[in-house]
């Protein structure tokens, strides 16, 4: 997006910039549709929106970044030494 708006013209930026907005809501829908009809393959219990509610914030915390702090949320939890390196050196 930012070549096109330097070398080609701001419109074309601008244009590029609307168009790859479009093909990422476009893809998270269509990932949503199709999360939609594998789990109404198995089980109708839950209703269609909650399971596109449940999937979308997922993908969007995903997009976001989230799953970094929780994999280092995570490894903090697995390595509670690190965390207190005061009490640990009296446990050793």
């Amino acid at each position: 997006m930012q070549w096109s708006n330097k070398f080609v013209d701001p419109a074309a930026g601008f244009a590029v910039g609307w168009a790859y907005w479009f093909n990422y809501f476009i893809t998270i829908a269509n990932e949503l549709q199709a999360v939609n009809t594998v789990l109404m393959f198995w089980t109708d219990a839950v209703p269609i929106a909650a399971w596109m509610t449940i999937f979308w914030v997922v993908i969007i915390l995903v997009n976001v970044g989230m799953c970094v702090h929780v994999a280092v949320l995570l490894k903090r939890l697995q390595t509670p030494t690190d965390m207190c390196p005061r009490c640990c050196q009296l446990v050793r």
